[in-house]
């Protein structure tokens, strides 16, 4: 949680969090498809962790590592 060490990262009362796992340079059409289900499964494996994080989530974005090299 990156707001831990700098809370101007996220509105007040907010944190910033980030989930992350290893994730193939795809094909963007095999990312498109599959981006919904990957972030979805996820929230799932880490709302295991924290109980109630999916509602508590205003915004969610995933990408790649095609994404990232873009950015």
């Amino acid at each position: 949680m990156p707001t831990l060490a700098d809370p101007a990262l996220a509105p007040p009362g907010e944190h910033l969090f980030l989930l992350t796992t290893l994730a193939g340079y795809a094909p963007a059409s095999r990312w498109r498809r599959d981006k919904e289900r990957v972030l979805e499964r996820m929230l799932s494996l880490a709302e295991d962790v924290v109980p109630g994080l999916r509602p508590a989530t205003t915004f969610c974005e995933a990408g790649t590592p095609r994404t990232l090299e873009r950015y």
